[in-house]
């Protein structure tokens, strides 16, 4: 396959998937080796991330709300860049359906074909319509950042890799959302949403591919705390996830 034929498959794939839907998964899809200066890979893909306990209380509108938006189950899209810099260090840009990360790493090599990965990223959560079949009903966005920490290791000179660590992170959301999501009964009235999510757990992947391409395997698990307040409601929740997901790698 040239690269002409990859970059096509690559974006092909990308498109394919922009349909799905826009859960909160944010797969990392790289090892703990980082690329070499001026390497570059293009990737696309997709993540499911799965609610493992009951959340919020059904009777808890504004929990629930709070729930959907900071926890986000659901089917995400994935499409990401990354390049190799000089030291030892790499760059990356994703599009994860949900938000827009960009990230630096820097990796220790342990002896033999083992590394250190330590980096950090910074995400801009995109406004997303609220409410069933009303697109009117409310959005929410904010700033977030995350820390992942790796090791892993390269086989038969990069066919495969494995990697694994822990992960945490934090998002704020503000918004703006209507007062019958969570009091239906009652007049229309806008709500200002703000909260704090935190997150923190483990994850593990793998890479096997031929030449320049590659398919990316990763499971993510992960707490969930949210705290905040719909209007004068006050909300908060506490999630466990599960996110795997899954990705096609080119690299030139």
């Amino acid at each position: 396959m040239n690269r002409p034929q990859a970059i096509g498959l690559a974006l092909s794939m990308a498109l394919a998937i922009s349909a799905g839907g826009c859960g909160g998964g944010s797969p990392l899809f790289h090892g703990a080796q980082v690329l070499s200066p001026g390497e570059t890979t293009f990737g696309a893909g997709a993540s499911a991330q799965i609610a493992a306990i009951d959340g919020a209380s059904p009777d808890d509108r504004a929990s629930r709300v709070l729930e959907d938006l900071g926890f986000g189950a659901g089917v995400a899209p994935w499409a990401g860049a990354r390049i190799g810099i000089e030291g030892q260090n790499e760059a990356g840009l994703a599009y994860t359906g949900r938000s827009v990360r960009i990230d630096f790493r820097h990796a220790f090599q342990l002896g033999g074909r083992w590394a250190l990965s330590l980096g950090a990223g910074g995400s801009a959560i995109l406004p997303r319509l609220q409410g069933e079949g009303q697109s009117d009903q409310g959005a929410a966005y904010g700033p977030g950042v995350d820390v992942p920490v790796l090791i892993g290791r390269d086989f038969a000179s990069g066919m495969y890799s494995v990697w694994l660590g822990p992960r945490a992170g934090y998002d704020h959301l503000s918004g703006s959302f209507s007062s019958l999501l969570v009091a239906p009964d009652l007049p229309e009235e806008s709500l200002d949403l703000e909260a704090d999510h935190f997150w923190a757990g483990g994850l593990v992947g793998v890479k096997v591919g031929f030449r320049r391409v590659h398919v990316a395997l990763e499971v993510n698990a992960a707490w969930h705390h949210g705290q905040g307040t719909l209007g004068d409601e006050d909300a908060s929740f506490d999630q466990v996830s599960i996110t795997p997901a899954g990705a096609l790698i080119v690299a030139f």
